[in-house]
């Protein structure tokens, strides 16, 4: 059977020995992409049929074997019948059988994929070059308290307090499988506590933030099955 060797680091994070976080570089993996596509599924296919340019391509292609490969070695089912369904409106799952969430990112150089059996899942990576918009984004990011707190920091604590509600905020959403389509401005980032976000129905979700992927600021947002 053809293999395909991607260089997945596993990030250096466990929430009770049940969070696994890893890392996948495109370009390190650049000789690897065109073997990837033997494992995708017809719609898969077409996905990156669809799109444009070889960079993006490339990052679904080899981040979607190694998200299955992370899958099939942690629920003991054969990779080939490891089937993703992306669904419109929905947070991406596995069929009947798997039983583990996961959450992937992508940045045009680098991917995450969190994957949890007891866990409800989201992350977001970003690139830290993206601070330097912060005080444009601020007024669509940041609520009323969390702007009184960014514009009392000095400038280089802005970038990082701006990238860790940011985040936090789509970590959240990637979570509960809505997207960026939830209003961040009605999600606030309790960071003196450092573990939760405050909503109109007091759910908690625990973070973890990261700077483990080089020149990236990255967010796991986490909470137990069946939570109410």
């Amino acid at each position: 059977m053809l293999r395909v060797n991607i260089k997945t680091n596993k990030l250096i994070f466990s929430f009770a020995r049940e969070i696994e976080i890893f890392h996948v570089n495109h370009e390190e993996n650049n000789d690897q992409f065109f073997k990837s596509l033997d494992f995708m599924d017809a719609s898969e296919s077409e996905r990156i049929r669809s799109l444009v340019y070889y960079k993006d391509k490339r990052s679904f292609a080899i981040t979607r074997y190694a998200l299955k490969k992370n899958l099939a070695d942690k629920s003991g089912l054969n990779l080939e019948s490891i089937s993703i369904q992306s669904l419109k409106g929905q947070k991406p799952s596995v069929g009947d059988g798997c039983g583990i969430d996961f959450n992937v990112s992508h940045s045009d150089t680098d991917s995450v994929i969190c994957v949890s059996q007891n866990y409800d899942v989201g992350i977001d990576l970003e690139p830290v070059s993206s601070a330097m918009f912060c005080s444009e984004l601020s007024d669509s990011i940041l609520t009323l308290k969390e702007k009184e707190i960014f514009y009392s920091l000095l400038p280089e604590e802005k970038e990082q307090f701006f990238l860790k509600c940011w985040t936090a905020k789509e970590a959240y959403c990637k979570l509960l499988g809505c997207g960026i389509t939830e209003n961040f401005k009605n999600l606030e980032i309790t960071l003196d506590q450092d573990s939760m976000i405050k909503k109109v129905d007091q759910s908690e979700i625990h973070f973890f933030w990261s700077d483990a992927v080089e020149n990236h600021y990255m967010c796991v947002a986490f909470r137990r099955k069946h939570e109410e």
